[in-house]
């Protein structure tokens, strides 16, 4: 709780800094570029729904809802945010989803594809709303796919911790996942979001080398200027989220955790080559 609530007043500071330089630009002097804050969620209960549609009602207050994988030069000095989903939950499928589609919103859902049909088998990150998920089955995959505010990217085969795998396991993980939905779906696949957040620089360019153009990751970082291939940071949401703490995330004022994520990995043993950006 007391971690919680420090990376609450920290957030606070740096909504503050932004508030203020939103006042100078206001006041013709300063010209900033867009920014774009990418979001991810994974599940949305139907206990939760209510809540999730709130968070869709202050986004489209606060920003404009655009796709994170259309590359395009962002509206100088204008907010922007996408929407993206880990896992292809039925949960979202069937309560996140009716709500995006109710506002138009253009959303990512990243799938691992050797878990369709099945239940969750892999150790979230944090505690799940509903411990009994399922992903979404094949079919339920086409359909999702035909809806033209969706976009489907790997969250590789078997939802593993990339950097735990040899390179064949991983190169693997990497290229069955991308191949099945390019099979199944019809259509080029060029966006992962990588498990945990957990990927090392061989990761990268293995992703490279598959035809993966954009890899999405847990560092909050804010995209500025213009949405282009290459490591994209996220910043993870849940519905339960407070209205603070939501608001402070969707507003990208997480994104001093870089920082600090930065200096972590510059303290661990010079013989440590992997990147986790959890």
């Amino acid at each position: 709780m007391f971690k919680k609530k420090l990376r609450i007043a920290l957030s606070l500071l740096v909504y503050a800094g932004d508030a203020l330089r939103r006042f100078f630009q206001k006041a013709g002097l300063l010209s900033p570029p867009g920014t774009c804050v990418v979001l991810y969620y994974h599940e949305v209960t139907t206990a939760d729904r209510g809540k999730f549609a709130a968070q869709l009602d202050v986004l489209c207050k606060l920003a404009k809802p655009i796709s994170a994988l259309n590359p395009q030069t962002l509206t100088a000095g204008q907010r922007h945010v996408a929407v993206t989903v880990d896992d292809a939950f039925v949960s979202f499928c069937q309560n996140g989803l009716p709500e995006l589609v109710k506002r138009q919103m253009p959303v990512v859902v990243f799938v691992p594809t050797a878990y369709l049909g099945r239940k969750v088998e892999w150790g979230m990150e944090e505690v799940m709303a509903s411990p009994d998920e399922q992903i979404i089955t094949t079919a339920e995959l086409k359909d999702l796919a035909k809806n033209p505010l969706v976009q489907i990217g790997s969250h590789t085969a078997n939802h593993r911790n990339l950097t735990l795998l040899d390179d064949t396991e991983a190169m693997k993980e990497l290229s069955e996942s991308k191949k099945f939905l390019e099979r199944t779906l019809g259509c080029l696949v060029n966006s992962i979001s990588f498990p945990y957040g957990a990927f090392s620089p061989r990761h990268l360019k293995m992703a490279a080398d598959l035809g993966y153009t954009s890899c999405f990751t847990t560092s909050p970082a804010c995209v500025s200027g213009k949405i282009e291939a290459g490591l994209i940071g996220r910043v993870r949401v849940d519905p339960y989220d407070s209205p603070l703490e939501f608001k402070l995330k969707s507003a990208g004022a997480y994104r001093w955790q870089v920082a600090v994520g930065k200096m972590k990995r510059r303290l661990r043993p010079a013989n440590r080559t992997v990147v986790n950006v959890c």
